[in-house]
Order: structure tokens, then sequence, then C-alpha cells
């Protein structure tokens, strides 16, 4: 399997929020409702910070109307929403050197 070669940058929301986005990721490491259980990596944390995959949230849902989310759920059991560019498949989830299917 290739190395992903992907970039940290700064995004703001439309309030004017700023925060890290990952930029030029594969396809295969986007999150969709088969990786729910999974571990995740997000954008601006120390890769030493767990998250798991808890749900996906589409844009135009009543808590998510600007842009896609997921809800992560930490180490210490606490459920935290973050947008969908910020978060990517942990390298730990592959399994014999391929990538779940999809």
């Amino acid at each position: 399997m290739a190395k992903e070669h992907f970039t940290i940058k700064e995004s703001t929301t439309p309030t004017g929020l700023s925060y890290m986005v990952y930029d030029n990721i594969k396809n295969s490491s986007i999150l969709t409702k088969e990786h729910v259980g999974k571990r995740v990596m997000v954008a601006g944390f120390k890769t030493t910070a767990k998250f798991w995959l808890k749900g996906c949230h589409k844009q135009g849902e009543p808590q998510h109307p600007i842009m896609d989310a997921y809800s992560l759920q930490t180490y210490s059991g606490m459920t935290r929403c973050f947008y969908a560019n910020q978060c990517r498949l942990h390298p730990a989830e592959y399994r014999k050197g391929k990538r779940w299917k999809r």
C-alpha cells in the first residue's frame, strides 16, 4: 500500500471560528457509516489522542445545518462532534496492508 501524503491546514467556519483540517487525503481514508466503531484521527490533535467513530451526520440535519460532521467518542467516554474535513481513518485500522472495503 502506498504511503499517504496529506497536509494539515487552517480553515474557518462561516461564523469566523478557525480550526485545523486535513487536505489531500485519499478517498479510502474518508469515513463512512461502515467505519462506526473504528479509530479516527482528528486534525489539530496529537496522534496519541484516541477517538472512535460513533456516528455520521449529513449537512441539513437539525443539529448540523452548515456542514457534514462526525460524532466521535473519546477515551474517557465523552462524545464530541467534529466537521467531516477534520477527521480521517486512523492507520491502525488498516488490516493486512489493505484498507477496509467500501
